[in-house]
């Protein structure tokens, strides 16, 4: 019996594959595969310093020095591992972290499906978890089970869709818990166990082997197929991926494609997936956010998968995240990218404190044209909850030894002054000051908040008014930049002298306005800088 229903799932898809034009499969197949190529830059480094299935901690935030991860988050720290589920399972122990620390342990497939979570936001229990691959041919078991009972040796099972994956830790930091955070890291442990049940990880090929499948003298397009051809899942489009050329781990160009073409096609259809009907909620303002129920999730929208790889690999899925995105009237851009000249700013004026839960944060994170953060004397990259932000009135707007908001009000207004980083504002601005590349140039002001309340999707937050303005100069030549805003000076600089920006023209780099091969090329390099939301 199980032969002939081999032989009959074996005879729809040959037919199937028989009816698919191998040059739209192959367009297809890339749209499907391009996150792998983010997977490939992600893990190889990792596994250059470590194994897989074991810890990997990063000690301190991100610098303008570091310059291998893009739009690195500066509220966090990481910790990584990188399971292989090919020869074992792997069990791993979270230990009991405080309530009031803010912890994710998330799970990621290679194509950036963050498929569970543990801790902040959602189930957290500390001890012993076992991950373990899916034993179903549609993945219907793939997510976190918890286990019921005394007697079960394990909190929980967490069922991954893939043989290969990553379980990225994301560690808040306040003022003072840096030391019990590295503490909370080494009490984190792996161990690999015999595997429950035989499944198709088990006939897959150890990791470490397929290191080498990136092959820099390729094209694009021929690393994303034989990526594909080594990563393809079970719950895979089997029939799209057979009529592309992909078979056996193998992949074998069909005579009559043009992969060249397929590649510039597939680039535009991901290109279009940043405005396709759905794929974001509008909010208020100018600013947007990718659908809560795709973020992270994606399903079959295989074009926002990769598009969000492209900027995002690593997001994480709703309600433990939201990364709202300004963007003007003109442009489609995605990534709130602005130009200043050098005797310009960009004033962000809040309604109010972004809308988050007691163990969440927020920030707003300065990024120049390469996505990397900004040098200046200051050494300020990020403004948020954990700053030391300022009303009009010169009150301190939160606590920064517990984040905790010094005011009672929550609708109180602020601003964030964005200013080339050698035009040094007024004393008074100083702990709004968000400083842009010296000289002016492109700029990605990137607002992320983190266990946000329903309030910051549900677009009952009123979201910044984003404002073009004169750069604010000090000229007490004194050089006391120490200090905060009067209610002088926010308040009043956004009238009178600003326009609302609702046609400045938004950079290019965060566009995907693309065709051609030219334009394919430029969405690899996007692609392959990854980033660690």
């Amino acid at each position: 019996m199980y032969h002939l229903v081999f032989f009959i799932q074996l005879c729809s898809l040959v037919a199937a594959q028989a009816t698919i034009d191998p040059q739209n499969a192959t367009v297809s197949s890339l749209v499907y595969g391009y996150p792998l190529l983010a997977w490939q830059m992600f893990f190889a480094p990792v596994l250059e310093r470590s194994s897989v299935n074991t810890w990997t901690h990063a000690r301190e935030l991100s610098t303008p020095e570091n310059r291998t991860v893009v739009k690195p988050n500066v509220d966090t720290v990481y910790s990584t591992l990188i399971y292989d589920l090919s020869q074992s399972d792997v069990e791993i122990t979270i230990p009991d972290i405080p309530a009031e620390n803010f912890k994710l342990f998330s799970f990621y497939d290679p194509f950036g499906v963050n498929w569970a979570n543990v801790g902040t936001g959602g189930f957290f229990v500390p001890g012993a978890y076992l991950i373990r691959s899916s034993t179903t041919d549609d993945g219907s078991d793939v997510g976190l089970q918890v286990m019921n009972g005394s007697e079960e040796p394990n909190v929980g099972n967490l069922i991954s869709p893939t043989t290969y994956g990553t379980l990225l830790v994301r560690w808040g930091l306040n003022a003072t818990n840096l030391d019990l955070v590295h503490q909370l890291q080494d009490e984190c442990s792996s161990q690999t166990v015999e595997p429950q049940s035989n499944t198709s990880s088990m006939r897959a090929p150890r990791l470490e082997t397929l290191i080498d499948t990136f092959d820099a003298t390729s094209s694009p397009a021929e690393n994303v197929m034989n990526l594909l051809a080594q990563y393809a899942p079970p719950t895979s489009p089997a029939a799209t991926l057979e009529a592309a050329g992909i078979s056996d781990t193998a992949y074998t160009p069909p005579p009559s494609v043009n992969l060249t073409l397929a590649n510039a096609t597939a680039v535009r259809t991901i290109a279009g997936a940043a405005t396709s009907p759905g794929s974001s909620d509008e909010l208020n303002n100018g600013w947007s956010a990718r659908s809560p129920q795709l973020i992270g999730i994606y399903g079959t929208d295989y074009a926002l998968r990769a598009l969000i790889a492209a900027g995002g690999y690593l997001a994480l899925r709703n309600p433990f995240a939201v990364y709202p995105n300004w963007a003007n009237g003109t442009s489609a851009s995605p990534g709130g990218a602005l130009t200043l000249g050098p005797d310009e700013a960009i004033l962000f004026t809040f309604s109010g404190k972004p809308p988050i839960q007691d163990v969440g944060f927020w920030s707003m994170t300065a990024y120049d044209a390469d996505s990397f953060l900004i040098p200046n004397d200051i050494e300020v990259y990020a403004l948020g909850d954990r700053s030391n932000l300022t009303y009009p009135d010169g009150s301190r707007i939160y606590d920064t030894e517990t984040s905790d908001s010094s005011s009672n009000s929550d609708d109180e207004m602020f601003q964030i002054l964005v200013q080339p980083a050698d035009v040094a504002p007024p004393a008074n601005w100083t702990s709004n000051w968000l400083p842009a590349p010296a000289g002016g140039g492109q700029i990605i002001a990137q607002l992320r908040l983190f266990a946000g309340q329903p309030e910051a999707i549900d677009g009952s937050y009123m979201y910044p008014v984003v404002t073009r303005i004169s750069a604010l100069a000090d000229e007490s030549g004194t050089g006391d930049n120490t200090g905060s805003p009067t209610s002088s000076s926010p308040a009043s600089a956004a009238s009178g002298t600003g326009d609302v920006v609702a046609s400045y023209t938004a950079g290019s780099s965060a566009s995907f306005a693309m065709s051609g091969v030219t334009s394919a090329t430029v969405y690899i390099v996007v692609a392959m800088a990854i980033l660690l939301q």
